[in-house]
């Protein structure tokens, strides 16, 4: 199965990892299940990164990047998701010319789109500011690279295993004893195999077990400082644009 993946290759994969002989999930459900452990969890712990650029209208403020390419199943700016990493302004520099985080944040205006304030300058229409962000994979697992597909496969299966978990909790005659506990059993197997296949998953991206990138990773402390509204100062000794 060659890069780019289809959501059909993560499901065909599946059964590799987690037995269902009774089909009691759906190929479209277990479909449901592999998108969701893609914008859910690995777009959280991996996220996309794009490079987008910007042009300049002679004011202070730009529109938020927009995904390179032609068609509808783009990746896109989330406010409440993705991160700039960084600016870079004027492009083409040697070195590359970055603004600095404290110089520019996203800013809302009652009733309009949300923008990027850069406090320091005003890019003219002929000119273009070069942005690194952060997105979601695409649900169709077209983003997913070759190292991970077998992870994202695993967490997927883990959603599917506590489903299979609840189907069995559900089933079995409460009049016969013996049934009941054997639909319990099966239940607890599930539940293991869950756990089992999300802890291969965090071993693969290298990250605690119930946390994310997001929670610790070093993309925070660069990624979030545009959100806060500081105006870029020079210090005693350094100047901001040598430091």
């Amino acid at each position: 199965m060659p890069f780019p993946y289809t959501i059909s290759d993560f499901v065909a994969e599946i059964p590799n990892i987690l037995s269902d002989d009774a089909n009691r999930i759906s190929l479209d459900t277990w479909a449901a299940l592999v998108s969701r452990a893609i914008l859910e969890r690995y777009s959280a712990d991996a996220p996309l990164r794009m490079v987008s650029d910007i042009a300049g209208n002679g004011t202070n403020y730009l529109p938020l990047p927009v995904a390179p390419g032609d068609g509808d199943d783009l990746p896109v700016f989330e406010t409440n998701f993705s991160v700039i990493q960084h600016m870079e302004y004027p492009i083409l520099q040697q070195p590359p010319q970055l603004i600095l985080d404290s110089d520019f944040r996203l800013y809302r205006a009652p009733g309009e789109a949300p923008q990027i304030l850069v406090n320091f300058d005003t890019p003219g229409p002929d000119e273009v500011v070069r942005c690194v962000w952060t997105a979601r994979h695409l649900r169709d697992g077209s983003t997913v690279p070759d190292k991970d597909f077998y992870a994202v496969t695993d967490f997927a299966a883990s959603l599917g295993a506590e489903k299979l978990a609840t189907f069995y909790v559900g089933t079995g005659d409460s009049t016969l004893q013996a049934d009941v506990v054997q639909y319990r059993s099966k239940s607890a197997e599930m539940l293991a195999c869950a756990k089992a296949l999300r802890k291969r998953y965090y071993n693969h991206m290298g990250i605690e077990e119930g946390k994310s990138e997001a929670d610790t990773g070093p993309a925070l402390a660069l990624g979030n400082q545009y959100l806060e509204q500081n105006s870029g100062v020079s210090r005693l000794v350094h100047d901001k644009y040598s430091r």
